[in-house]
């Protein structure tokens, strides 16, 4: 029994222990698995990730530095790093379009994500657009990434850098020194094995680098980098050593319009053949080549842009371009009378416009161009002073002048028997204006009167007067004494209103149109005057002059001075150039006073008048009558009431006569009679007599209350009243 339960404790010990050797086995696995993964640098989830990405799509290509649109303030870009990567390509352009057709920059030789630009033909404060790709250990290029975008911040590159002595053939062994002028380069980095240097490169020291051995060639390349300022191009020189060669100094002339290879002095051996290329500038071709002396160069083409030479002695090589532009020659003509710009011979392009201008001297104006030969140029316009000229070869072009023409203006006696005629010495222009003269030489003509000037001789032509002015035309004026015969001016007279209605609430105007007519063949008419009065004027200062011609005609204005007459008269006479004065005519006016009181705006008078015969004495019709024997005057001013008292007296004398008037502003009067015949009884009215009074001034005034001591007259909407006399006092 003991050893069997020894042996169930063993067995059990077995079986639980199995189970738990699995288990650890399990965890240490899973441990060990985690704790790689920690330390692998391409997990995400590893302390130790360095941004690694395997390529599998575009997408896996992404900007470190800048980020995508970004500002680049150094010379490397940065992108994610991509495992298993063994290089990288950068393709660089100015547009996403360009990117696959006209790229700036395409590299391949990057062996890390930290892409340097330094050769780049970047510009500060330009956007540019890249992408990338990386290729494998098997030689497999990835996908090319999307497109990104970074703009520049620096300022201009550093100078590219510069060897001294210059890359060429030498006989012996050369020092080479390297430089920047750039004064703030921090550093030069530079290959003698004719790679392209980058800041990883050697640095150059100050240390000259030694290039010797017979029969080295060494090609020495450098970049500088400077503070505020990109990365510089890449300076290369290449050095020969020869020491059994005999050399001789090829040296570059003077260029203009063009440039050449080689650009700097180069030491050539003697014999051989040497490269030379000629590049025009724009608008010029290669024309040829030169050398000094003459004798030390033989070229394989003188007339080739690209060719070889070879030197037997020291020479200086120089290549010569002409322009590709066809130019003519402008040769001024001979000139008369004026000047022209441009006035020495001018070289100009063909079919290039070249504005000429012609000045002419005083009293001459410019006629025309002309060219010779004529087929050689085409002006803009021929006949304009300030033009332009085409040329189609050479040309002497030339401004015509032309005199300036004057007109003269004389005067005919056109048959007068005696006096002198006027004389005008002056010479005019086009376009000035001419004052007529006078007959100061006191011309006559037995019979007739001197009536002005016209410009022919029976007078159906245009007539002038003293002081009146034409215009000069082209051609010269002869102006004709104009002979009438003695006979006063002609003339009419008719208003335009010749009956005045003072009517219905409606004031008439003051001013009456009068419309004058008059003819006269003796000078013309030269004035009027208008007059109420049938006497004719005896004063020069009463007329009214007017511009002189043998037809008049006028409307003038004329105060009506409207009073109780119901007719007026107007007389007017004309006058003429001789003096003469025309008979009399005559105009009537005819006043009917029918006006009504106009709201707001009539000045009135009503009031109580009393004389001798109970009939107005129109005589003399005011207060102050020798006749009267009660005057009451009462009224309205500056109101607008509808009521008015208006007292009308207490007493009267016997044996006279009571008059009611109402006179207005235009001094016309209604006026009734009123009864009454006690010489102590009160006036009484009756509403027949008031209301006829008031009718007849067309008013809408009517009568609202009748006492034996006063009347209460309705105005209604009529308005504020001044009372005035009969004499035209204001009394309210």
């Amino acid at each position: 029994m003991k050893r069997t339960y020894q042996h169930s404790w063993h067995t059990f010990l077995l079986l639980c222990f199995i189970p738990l050797v699995v288990l650890s086995l399990f965890f240490l696995s899973t441990c060990t698995q985690m704790l790689s993964n920690l330390d692998n640098p391409a997990d995400p989830n590893s302390s130790n990730y360095q941004g690694y990405t395997t390529v599998t799509t575009s997408a896996d290509i992404v900007p470190g530095a800048p980020s995508n649109g970004g500002t680049l303030s150094s010379t490397t870009l940065t992108i994610s790093k991509v495992i298993n990567a063994t290089a990288y390509e950068l393709v660089l352009a100015t547009s996403s379009a360009s990117l696959t057709t006209n790229p700036i920059f395409d590299e391949t030789n990057y062996t890390s994500n930290f892409l340097g630009l330094s050769t780049a033909p970047l510009v500060k404060g330009t956007t540019y657009y890249w992408y990338a790709r990386t290729e494998d250990s098997s030689g497999t290029w990835g996908p090319w990434s999307k497109d990104f975008s970074f703009t520049t911040s620096w300022s201009a590159n550093a100078a590219t850098p510069t060897f001294s002595p210059p890359g060429t053939i030498y006989s012996s062994d050369q020092n080479v020194t390297i430089s920047c002028s750039t004064s703030s380069y921090s550093s030069i980095y530079y290959t003698t094995d004719g790679t392209t240097p980058t800041t990883s490169s050697a640095k150059y020291t100050g240390t000259a680098i030694s290039v010797a051995g017979n029969g080295t060639v060494e090609t020495i390349k450098a970049i500088a980098t400077a503070t505020g300022y990109a990365t510089s191009g890449v300076g290369s020189a290449t050095y020969t050593i020869n020491y059994s060669a005999t050399l001789y100094t090829l040296t570059p002339g003077t260029v203009t319009n063009g440039t050449m290879t080689p650009s700097t002095v180069t030491n050539v051996i003697a014999g051989s053949t040497t490269a030379i290329t000629a590049t025009p500038a724009s608008g010029y071709v290669f024309a040829g080549w030169s050398a000094s002396p003459s004798a030390n160069a033989t070229f394989g083409s003188a007339t080739s842009a690209s060719t070889t030479v070879t030197l037997t002695g020291n020479a200086t090589i120089t290549p010569t371009f002409s322009s590709t532009t066809v130019t003519y020659t402008l040769t001024p003509g001979t000139l008369t009378h004026g000047a022209m710009t441009p006035s020495t011979a001018t070289t100009v392009n063909a079919g290039a416009a070249t504005a000429i201008t012609a000045t002419p001297a005083s009293g001459y104006l410019f006629s025309s161009w002309s060219a010779n030969p004529a087929t050689n140029a085409i002006f803009g316009s021929a006949t304009s002073a300030s033009t332009t000229v085409t040329l189609t070869g050479n040309a002497t072009i030339t401004a015509a002048f032309a005199l300036i023409p004057l007109y003269s203006v004389t005067y005919s006696a056109n048959g007068a028997t005696g006096g002198t005629i006027p004389t005008d010495s002056n010479m005019y222009l086009l376009g000035s204006v001419v004052t007529v003269i006078g007959n100061t030489g006191g011309l006559s003509d037995t019979g007739y009167i001197f009536g002005g000037w016209n410009t022919k001789p029976n007078g159906t032509g245009t007539t002038y007067y003293s002081g009146n002015t034409l215009l000069m035309g082209s051609s010269n004026v002869i102006l004709y004494a104009l002979w009438s015969s003695a006979n006063p001016p002609a003339g009419s007279i008719n208003l335009s209103n010749p009956t005045l209605n003072i009517n219905k609430n409606s004031a008439p105007s003051l001013n009456i149109a009068v419309n004058l007519n008059a003819t006269d063949y003796t000078g013309g008419i030269t004035a009027y005057y208008i007059s109420e009065s049938p006497t004719p004027p005896t004063s020069a200062s009463t007329w009214q002059t007017v511009p002189t011609s043998m037809s008049f005609s006028k409307t003038v204005t004329y105060p009506a001075l409207i009073s109780q007459n119901t007719t007026r008269n107007f007389y007017v006479w004309f006058l003429d150039a001789a003096g003469n004065i025309s008979q009399t005519t005559e105009g009537t006016l005819t006043i009917i006073p029918q006006g009504g009181i106009t709201p707001n705006s009539i000045e009135g008078l009503i009031a109580w008048y009393q004389s001798a015969y109970g009939t107005l004495n129109t005589a003399n019709p005011d207060c102050y009558d020798s006749f009267m024997q009660f005057c009451y005057v009462d009224g309205l001013y500056g109101t607008n009431m509808s009521n008015q008292n208006l007292s009308m007296g207490s007493y009267r004398y016997s044996g006279y006569g009571n008059v009611l008037l109402i006179q207005d502003q235009y001094g016309i009067i209604s006026y009734q009679t009123l009864s009454g015949t006690s010489a102590s009884t009160p006036i009484t009215a009756s509403y027949a007599e008031l209301q006829t009074v008031l009718n007849q001034r067309g008013s809408s005034v009517t009568i609202q209350t009748l006492t034996s001591n006063n009347i209460v007259l309705d105005f209604g909407s009529e308005g504020a009243f001044s009372i005035y006399s009969p004499t035209g006092t204001k009394l309210q």
